[in-house]
């Protein structure tokens, strides 16, 4: 910046600015010192009170250390037996503080005892802690996870077990809750409105206290969470972001050591209530210095930039005055500084001599502007070499509309179309007198061109070359032109024929689509009357019409029925109407006519066509309702074959299972074996039974999704359970990866399962060394809804590209060598692949041979809200037992036609106490109805006679019968079927062949709703 060329003003700004520069900083200084140094007290009293959670670090370090030791040198755990283990664990987690869970694990990480009791089987192989506790011979570090069997947030260690030759055979673990940390933290005696929280090294909230209970679950805003974990990331001791109650706080980091470091102690204080005082002092600083700045500016204003600001503003405007004409401006002399003084009176010096010569040109200007301003004529004159428009008449600047100092600085191309190129040549043509006559398009100041036509020539003024211009205005000219020129071309070039006659008929003009279409020459028909084109066929009172419209000075339409030069005859339609002059006189006549011969020829076919399509149209209806009445009924047929093909196969199947469960209770071990492999062969049975319906339903489209909300953890977790003893057979690993998928999901969460569980239990069996993982991954989150990708990969034997395209299809493998080798229908794949379109997705596969595949399949699902429930005591015992042990008391009533299904059932309700009778159809059963009460009723839905659908309706209407529970057996397993069963009156469902747990729990459940006393003792 060059500061001598700066206004005063400015210069007097800078002056003041530069002085209270210096206190402004010392202020600012002042306050952020203040400011930091409160913020350093608030960490160091903060510190001073996590200094305890090193101790308590310490000590729960040491118990963690005794209580693994002890366990794991205990007598109990010299022969890892999982019932003197649990007992040991329980005994160990009595007498600790603070611990949820003590257990212990073999060396393939399955856990075989543990103090909450181990109900289904786990396996911890891929714990972090695990695989370390195999490394060491002390205790692990501690690993922050969420339980597998309490699905708690907690911290868990491990101790090895090996033998006397040192190798690994086990390991105890025991997990610490965080409920002490609530309670370490209620003794730190916090500072009203400061907080102490636990977070995840991730940046989930594990607790906050005070009043933990109240933000338990409760997420921090993502834009904390990324400031905690940068924090984190950093290793920094501090950090300042918005906490669950939306208070902006100082948060004082301290990892804990006992966790790994992958928990994260904090203490909180609101930084906006501790830095009032500080902003408070600041403000009261920063008003006191702008009121001395103020009263700085007052004086210098008054003293010194006021009488210079006076001076000046007068001598200013003298020589505005004098610039603009009045040379009698003078400035005062007395009652100013003499420096003023001094240079006022050179200037009334300089104006008086200016005064002097301005009256001499005043002569020449008069004479100039009587020739020039005072002319109506649009006049320019322009700086040949330039180009500047140097002078401009009144008249100029009202066509133009800029003001006359505006035009006279600008260029003549901001006026004239042209390029500047073209502009430069024409000037010269003008100023070597080679034209003087130009026609342009001019821009005025309003934006619209205008057409002018201009006379130029050379002009000298000062010794310098001018031109001179005059400039007319011919747009309206060059319109009229134009429309005229417009208006021919549009007349000539009309695809339809245009005559133009004069009052008595005489044709003057026709246009080129009249000869064409008449095949006339215009010789031939100018001065004719247009009946030459007369065929004799057009009706004379049209004719007469015509003229009577034409005499009243109206426009007629019509059509006529023509003939060429040729003689050949043509159709056309006209429009006459009859032409004006300004005054409203008549004077011609035109007619627009088009030939119209071809559009009468196709009306008159596409009205025969009609006809006949009309009876084409009224033919395919019928053999259209027809078809579909054959494909209705062939649905039907399929519908019905396949429920009656299930029924037949599941009445004996139903024979088979019982009897096998039946049998096994008093085999030997070779008959146990023999009975488990028929069993097996069941179940295999059935579930190839179970792909065939599945496919049905999809294909007649009534297979329904369900929506409720479900722990995806717990649907990943099931699955591997399920398939857990054939991988633990085949010496296979079964991991699960959930990504960043919402713990909880909503959708059918049983069809979801059917899905993961056919490409689980197809990568089990295809693979025989390594293992399976089970993965979910969040390809799309919308905010309710959400996109997940389920995959499972397995380690197996690989598919060849050429065969991937043919997996999802119905009935199909890879080759027919997999069906001799593996088994399996070929259904699996190609039902996921439904069910995956039915939740809105699509399903696929990746493979290599010899190294793995990975199935996928994507689901549209919504965010579902819940929490696991808590297991019921009752869970625990087995139904089968429980019913044998109270089941003595209840009397039952068995409704069944089939005599080796009767047999069945009654075995099994015998094996367990209850008191049965027997109806051998639905007959029988309601006059047992009548003759007593039971508590249950199993009710065979196809019985001769009377069925079981009737049978239920006729004792539901008996009375006292309206409460009793009746429980539909039936070999039929559509939703059709129980939707029927439902509807007749009866409580539940049992589908044949009867599963005899599922059978007995499902007793258990409505023989409960009974109330029996020894239900509950």
């Amino acid at each position: 910046m060059n500061f001598s060329s700066l206004s005063l003003k400015k210069r007097f700004w800078i002056v003041l600015l530069i002085v209270f520069a210096p206190m402004l900083t010392l202020v600012v200084y002042d306050y952020y010192a203040e400011r930091q140094a409160s913020i350093d007290r608030i960490e160091t009293q903060a510190k001073l009170m996590m200094s305890s959670l090193r101790v308590e670090q310490e000590a729960a370090a040491r118990q963690v250390k005794q209580l693994l030791s002890i366990m794991a040198k205990a007598n109990e755990m010299r022969d890892l037996d999982h019932a003197e283990c649990n007992e040991l664990a329980s005994r160990l987690n009595a007498s600790a503080e603070n611990f949820s869970n003590i257990g212990a694990v073999s060396s393939q990480g399955d856990v075989f005892c543990s103090s909450l009791g181990v109900k289904s089987p786990i396996n911890v192989q891929d714990r972090a802690w695990f695989q370390e506790v195999k490394a060491i011979h002390g205790v692990t570090h501690g690993q922050f996870l969420v339980g597998k069997m309490s699905g708690l947030p907690v911290v868990t260690f491990g101790f090895p077990i090996r033998d006397s030759s040192g190798k690994f055979i086990a390991a105890v673990f025991a997990s610490s809750g965080i409920s002490w940390f609530d309670n370490l933290t209620a003794r730190y005696d916090l500072p009203e409105n400061w907080s102490s929280n636990l977070f995840a090294a991730s940046g989930e909230v594990i607790s906050r206290y005070p009043n933990p209970e109240k933000w338990r679950n409760r997420q921090l805003l993502e834009e904390s969470k990324s400031r905690l974990k940068d924090a984190l990331e950093k290793q920094k001791s501090r950090v300042v972001m918005v906490g669950l109650d939306g208070q902006e706080r100082l948060f004082i980091l301290e990892p804990l050591e006992i966790a790994n470091k992958q928990l994260i102690a904090s203490v909180s204080a609101p930084i906006g209530m501790i830095m009032h005082d500080i902003e408070r002092t600041f403000l009261l600083r920063l008003v006191l210095l702008l009121g001395v700045f103020g009263l700085s500016l007052n004086l210098a204003y008054r003293l010194l930039f006021r009488p210079l600001k006076v001076w000046l503003d007068s001598i200013n405007s003298a020589a505005e005055k004098a610039g603009s004409g009045d040379l009698g401006v003078r400035l005062a002399t007395v009652n100013i500084p003499d420096e003023f003084a001094k240079l006022s009176s050179c200037f009334n010096k300089m104006v008086g001599t200016l005064q002097s010569q301005v009256e001499e040109i005043k002569l020449s200007e008069e004479r100039y502007r009587a020739l020039f301003q005072g002319s109506r004529c649009v006049m320019v004159i322009i700086d040949s070499v330039t180009g500047v428009i140097a002078g401009a008449n009144n008249a100029a600047v009202r066509y133009y509309g800029w003001s006359l100092e505006k035009i006279t600085r600008m260029h003549i191309s901001e006026i004239n179309m042209l390029s500047p190129d073209k502009i430069y040549a024409e000037m010269q043509l003008a100023r070597l007198q080679k034209r003087d006559h130009f026609r342009f398009q001019h821009r005025l100041a309003d934006g619209s061109v205008r057409e002018v036509e201009l006379f130029s020539g050379p002009i000298e003024i000062g010794g310098r070359d001018f031109l001179y211009s005059i400039v007319h205005d011919i747009t309206e000219r060059v319109l009229v032109e134009n429309e005229i020129k417009k208006l021919s071309m549009a007349v000539e070039q009309s695809p339809e024929s245009v005559v133009i006659t004069n009052l008595n008929a005489e044709i003057e003009y026709v246009n080129d689509s009249f000869l064409r279409a008449t095949g006339y020459d215009r010789v031939d028909v100018i001065g004719k009357n247009p009946r030459i084109l007369h065929s004799g066929k057009t009706p004379p009172e049209r004719y007469l019409d015509l003229w009577n419209a034409l005499t009243e000075g109206r426009s007629w339409k019509g059509e006529f029925h023509n003939k060429r030069k040729d003689g050949s005859e043509y159709f056309e339609f006209a429009t006459i109407t009859p032409v004006s002059d300004s005054s409203g006189r008549v004077t011609h006549y035109v007619a627009v006519k088009e030939d119209i011969t071809e559009r009468k020829r196709v009306a008159r076919e596409l009205d025969e066509h009609r006809h006949h399509l009309e009876e084409l149209v009224q033919v395919r209806t019928t053999e259209l309702y027809q078809a579909k009445q054959q494909a209705e009924a062939a649905n039907k047929a399929k519908s019905a074959f396949l429920a009656n093909m299930s029924h037949e196969i599941r009445t004996p199947m139903n024979a088979i299972v019982g009897l096998t469960h039946l049998l096994r209770a008093q085999a030997t071990p070779l008959q146990a074996e023999r009975l488990r492999k028929i069993d097996a062969a069941g179940k295999h049975l059935l579930s190839v039974i179970n792909d065939i319906l599945d496919m049905s339903k999809i294909e007649a489209g009534k297979l329904q999704l369900e929506q409720r909300d479900f722990n995806l953890s717990t649907v990943l977790d099931n699955v591997s359970s399920i398939l857990g003893d054939a991988a633990h057979a085949k010496g296979l690993f079964i991991r699960i990866d959930t990504d960043s998928v919402p713990v909880w999901l909503r959708g059918d969460v049983v069809r979801l399962r059917q899905a993961i569980l056919n490409y689980a239990s197809n990568a089990i069996k295809f693979t025989e060394k390594g293992g399976i993982t089970l993965s979910a991954e969040l390809i799309e989150d919308a905010g309710d809804e959400v996109i997940v990708r389920f995959s499972v990969s397995d380690t197996g034997i690989g598919i060849d590209a050429d065969n991937l395209s043919r997996l999802f299809q119905s009935f199909t493998q890879a080759d027919v060598s997999t069906t001799r080798r593996y088994g399996g229908t070929g259904l699996g794949l190609s039902i996921t692949r439904h069910l995956a379109e039915l939740m809105g997705g699509e399903a696929g596969a990746e493979s290599t041979p010899g190294k793995g595949s990975t199935f996928w399949f994507t689901a549209h699902l919504l965010r579902g809200y819940g929490v696991l429930p808590e297991k019921e005591k009752d869970e625990q015992i087995n139904a089968e037992q429980r019913l044998r042990e109270c089941g003595d008391g209840y009397c039952l009533l068995l409704a069944e036609d089939n005599a080796v299904n009767r047999e069945v059932a009654l075995e099994l309700l015998h094996s367990v106490g209850l008191v049965v009778d027997v109806a051998e159809d639905g007959s029988e059963a309601i006059e047992r109805a009548r003759e007593r009460y039971y508590d249950l009723v199993l009710m065979d839905v196809q019985m001769p006679s009377v069925d079981g659908l009737k049978a239920t309706r006729e004792i539901r209407v008996l009375p006292g019968w309206a409460e009793i529970p009746i429980l539909a057996m039936s070999a039929n397993a559509f939703d059709d079927d129980l939707r029927s069963a439902l509807q007749a009156g009866m409580n539940d469902y049992v589908t044949k062949p009867v599963d005899p747990e599922q059978f007995f729990s499902t007793l258990l459940k409505w023989l409960t709703i009974r109330k029996h006393p020894a239900i509950f003792s």
